[in-house]
Formats: C-alpha cells, sequence, structure tokens
C-alpha cells in the first residue's frame, strides 16, 4: 500500500511539473500511467478518479473529444453520485453539438444536484438545440428564476423567443441581458445583429417554416456556436495560488488541493476560472515574481491584476495537533479586500482535505455582491474597536478569516458582536478565541 501510495504521489508530481511547464501532453502521460498501475482501483480509487479527472480536463484543452469523453465515463463509473462529472460530460456534448446527449447527462447531474441554476441552464439549451423549442423554452425560464442575474441564461432565453418569432419578448430579455453586463461586447453584437435582422428573419419563418431555424442559426454561429463565451461573459473571472503549507503537508499535497479546489469551481461553474496551466503562462509572461506562497492580500491582488481576474482565492492549510485547519479567502482585485472567508477544522487522514475543498468552493460560489443600498446600510453599522498583541509579536492576525495584519494591532470599526480571532506565527501554535465586540469600545 505504502508503495503504491509513493508511486502515485510521484507520477502526480511529475504530471504537476509538466503541466506548470505548459506540456500538457506529458502531464497527460503521467496521468495515464497512473490510471494503469496495478491495483490503484482496489486501493486507491480516490486516486484513480483524481487522474481520470485531471485527464478529462487535459484532453478537453487538447481538444481530444474522443478521449475526454472516455475518461469522463470512467470517473462517472467511479463515482457516479458527483453531479458536477454529468455535467462536464453533457457541457463537452453540448460544445460539440450532440445536443441530445448533452440533454441525457444535465438530466442525470439535476437529479444528484436538483435545482442547480446552471446545469439547467445548461439543460434548457440542449434541450431547444435539439429542436424540442417550447420544452427549451420553459426550462430555460425556470433556469431564469433559479438565478435572475444570469445574463447568459436571459440571453440564450431570447434567443429561443426569437426562433418561436417571439421578437418582441426576446429583444426584451437581450436589453435585460446588457443591462446586467453592459460592457459585454459579445452581447451588444447580438443585440445590434438581432435588430438588423429581425425583419429579415420574420419573413424567412413565414416563407419556409422550420427551414428558419437553421437559417438563424446559421446567421449567428459565430455568436452561438460560442456558447460556452456567451454562457459565462457575465461570470466574474477567478483563479487559485497555490496554498501555503505551515505543517503536517507536503508540496505535493498542497498543489494537489490547490488543484482539487480549481477543478471544483470549474465543475459548480459558479465563476470563470483561469486554470493552473493558463495561470502560470500568463504570470510568467508578465514577469511576475514571489518569494514563498502568494497566501497574502497584496500578492494575491497582483497576481489577480496580471491575470485580468476579478476575483483571486488564496489560504493556509497546517496540521494542528490531529485535526487540519483550513484558511482560505475571496480578495476582490480591485478593492484589495476580503469578500468572504472559508474557516474550517477537519478530523482523520489528508483526504479529509479533498473534501474541504469541495465544500470551499461551494461556498464561495454562493457568493453575491450585496445591492448598494445593503452596502450603504452596512456603513452604518455600529461599531467597536479590537486590540491583539502576542509575545513575540509580528504574528499575523486573522478575523473572521481573513488576514487582516499583525501583532500589536488596533482594528478599528468592527462591527458589534461576535467574532473569531485567529493569531499564527511560524514555529508557534495558532491562538483561536472567540470575542465580542461592544459598541465604541476598545476591547
Amino acid at each position: 500500500m505504502t508503495e503504491l501510495k509513493d508511486k502515485i504521489e510521484e507520477i502526480f508530481s511529475q504530471a504537476d511539473q509538466s503541466a506548470r511547464q505548459g506540456d500538457r501532453l506529458g502531464a497527460i502521460a503521467s496521468l495515464t500511467e497512473a490510471t494503469s498501475l496495478p491495483e490503484i482501483a482496489q486501493q486507491e480509487p480516490l486516486s484513480l478518479e483524481c487522474a481520470h479527472w485531471g485527464l478529462a480536463g487535459l484532453l478537453i484543452a487538447e481538444r481530444d473529444v474522443k478521449q475526454a469523453e472516455v475518461h469522463l465515463k470512467a470517473v462517472i463509473k467511479l463515482n457516479p453520485q458527483e453531479a458536477g462529472y454529468f455535467q462536464e460530460l453533457g457541457a463537452l456534448y453540448n460544445y460539440h453539438a450532440r445536443f441530445q446527449e448533452a440533454a441525457l447527462q444535465f438530466e442525470q447531474s439535476l437529479k444528484l444536484r436538483p435545482g442547480h441554476p446552471e446545469t439547467t441552464h445548461l439543460l434548457g439549451w440542449a434541450v431547444f438545440m435539439s429542436g424540442d423549442l417550447k420544452r427549451g423554452q420553459k426550462i430555460l425560464e425556470l433556469a431564469l428564476e433559479l438565478d435572475e442575474n444570469n445574463a447568459g441564461t436571459v440571453n440564450d432565453l431570447a434567443v429561443c423567443l426569437m426562433e418561436q418569432g417571439k421578437i418582441k419578448e426576446a429583444q426584451g430579455f437581450i436589453g435585460k441581458a446588457l443591462e446586467l453586463d453592459p460592457d459585454n461586447e459579445l452581447l451588444r453584437s447580438f443585440r445590434e445583429m438581432l435588430e438588423g435582422k429581425t425583419g429579415r428573419l420574420i419573413k424567412r419563418k413565414k416563407q419556409k417554416g422550420e427551414t428558419m431555424r437553421k437559417i438563424f442559426c446559421g446567421a449567428v454561429a459565430a455568436i452561438l456556436l460560442a456558447l460556452p463565451a456567451v454562457a459565462s461573459a457575465q461570470k466574474l473571472q477567478v483563479s487559485v495560488m497555490d496554498l501555503n503549507v505551515t505543517s503536517g503537508l507536503t508540496p505535493q499535497e498542497a498543489v494537489m488541493l490547490t488543484d482539487c479546489l480549481l477543478n471544483e469551481f470549474i465543475t459548480i461553474g459558479a465563476f470563470k476560472v483561469v486554470d493552473r496551466s493558463n495561470r502560470d503562462n500568463i504570470l510568467k509572461e508578465q514577469g511576475f515574481q514571489q518569494s514563498g506562497a502568494c497566501d497574502q492580500g497584496a500578492c494575491l491582488v497582483e497576481a489577480g491584476q496580471l491575470l485580468g481576474a476579478h476575483k483571486m482565492f488564496g489560504g493556509t492549510v497546517g496540521k494542528m495537533g490531529v485535526k487540519y485547519a483550513v484558511q482560505l479567502r475571496m480578495i476582490d482585485v480591485k478593492t484589495g479586500e476580503a469578500d468572504m472567508a472559508f474557516t474550517r477544522q477537519y478530523s482523520g487522514d489528508v483526504s479529509a482535505l479533498l473534501d474541504a475543498m469541495k465544500e470551499a468552493a461551494t461556498e464561495f460560489s454562493k457568493w453575491k455582491s450585496k445591492p448598494k443600498a445593503q452596502a450603504i446600510a452596512e456603513t452604518k453599522a455600529e461599531t467597536g474597536n479590537l486590540k491583539v498583541v502576542s509575545t513575540p509579536a509580528g504574528a499575523t492576525i486573522f478575523l473572521d478569516g481573513p488576514d487582516v495584519g499583525t501583532t500589536p494591532g488596533l482594528l478599528t470599526k468592527i462591527e458589534i458582536g461576535e467574532h473569531q480571532i485567529i493569531v499564527t506565527r511560524d514555529g508557534y501554535s495558532s491562538f483561536s478565541k472567540t470575542v465580542t465586540v461592544a459598541k465604541n469600545i476598545t476591547t
């Protein structure tokens, strides 16, 4: 068992190194070797699952659809309870115009994860493109009820309505899509094109009936065949920097956890994700340099600016006694502020951290920007101050997840009520305490 684990770790490390260097074929060769290891299916099924999942992603990037499909089916066979796997296979079919097959995969995904907005959206599009316009419309309308701010769903519903000759309704939805994403040139071009072709499309529909669908789809092929771009155009672009390991984990395990978090974000589909390979290539081209882990706000902001990201994720994972501590945060690249934090402790072996990454991705994907009225109200909230000291000084202070400075530190304008403080310093045990902040008082 130990020998097999060591071999798997070595292969995964080789695959990661190849991917970092932009050598996708090398990474594919390494992971293919992992899938062929004797006894891996019996002794290390989770590693086999990760290998097939990694291969699917690499092969999609290489546009090897046939082999990507093979590995997606393999990972589904290993774990048929993971809704994201069915969604990914459906997305592969959708992108390559295998719409009926795509619809079956999305339906299976929704059985495992009912009411998922993006899967419902993708199912509606697949059904529409299969020729069932009315059912496709109903499913897209349901997707819009689940997430009314998804510009991609609004846009696709407009296409569906236009196809049925419901011109005014379609134009209304196109306008709404642009309200949600006013800087999206693709949507703007789509609206202008439709406005210019509306009369001609209606005439063709009357003259040629069902042939109109083919004419329409051909006329907008440059836009509609770029479905992933349309569907994700309104999404925030994000990326994840390699997690910082404090103790109890190897650098290779940190890389695997980072990749797991990235893959979960991709599977959930709430964000447009810059994957590891593209992230590293862009940062290298831009001359980005860092000393140590990039888990602090300033480093995440700098990397995010170079990547063109709206949000960046980073954090720390380490072992404290018999438990693993996970501290992750989402940083807004424009403001440098932490929008959301994820802090958990897990018992068991290191494999529990894979579940932690899945939980973290799920929680972060629920984040929504605050309405302006709510943000204004929050600025008027009652606050107090918090003073944090340590011996020796220079320890990092985490307030409700985000890193807010070092000791000794005076934290001002903290909303009154209970807050979690964690203080860490290399070579010392972490200190954690729940404190109560009172109005206009320094605690």
